[in-house]
């Protein structure tokens, strides 16, 4: 049966220069408890897990519990920053940093109205505040922000009608 979670619990720890890392270290468990969480794997989560798994297996690479590793070591980041653009192309999906994905991905949970605790645990944070403030943006175009300002003040439309207490004179 195909494993519809994923849990995270190690993180990969680097010290840059610029942009080149030039030490890293695995910490076996995250800097937070919020770190430790168990991900929910859409459709095309698992497609893309199944497809770094081929290669893996097709290039001799040992299944170490990190998504892009070489041998027995996860990979620095700019070299993730390859793999997750050549992943994007070979699935035919628009080309963004793992940090956009993250924005994008989280965004569009809170579209969805998932339960802001959910997604704040999924994505490892301690506080839903950290998730808005850092993660949360607004995808609507101009034209459907309009529209969302006035189905919001629209009160005709939007409340139920109710009966109003009497005026009383004292």
């Amino acid at each position: 049966m195909e494993k519809k979670k994923r849990q995270i619990d190690t993180v990969l720890e680097e010290l840059k220069s610029g942009i080149k890392a030039v030490f890293s270290q695995v910490i076996e468990r995250a800097k937070t408890k919020s770190g430790i969480r168990t991900i929910p794997l859409t459709a095309k989560g698992r497609e893309i897990l199944s497809l770094v798994d081929q290669y893996k297996q097709e290039n001799g690479i040992p299944r170490n519990g990190f998504v892009f590793s070489e041998y027995d070591r996860p990979l620095p980041s700019r070299i993730v920053e390859e793999y997750f653009m050549k992943y994007c192309t070979k699935i035919r999906t628009p080309h963004k940093s793992t940090h956009c994905a993250r924005k994008t991905y989280i965004s569009t949970l809170v579209d969805a109205n998932v339960n802001i605790n959910t997604i704040r645990k999924a994505a490892g944070y301690a506080d839903e505040r950290t998730t808005y403030r850092n993660y949360v943006f607004d995808r609507s175009t101009p034209a459907e922000k309009m529209q969302k300002f006035e189905a919001a003040v629209d009160y005709k439309n939007r409340m139920q009608p109710h009966a109003t207490p009497a005026a009383t004179n004292e």
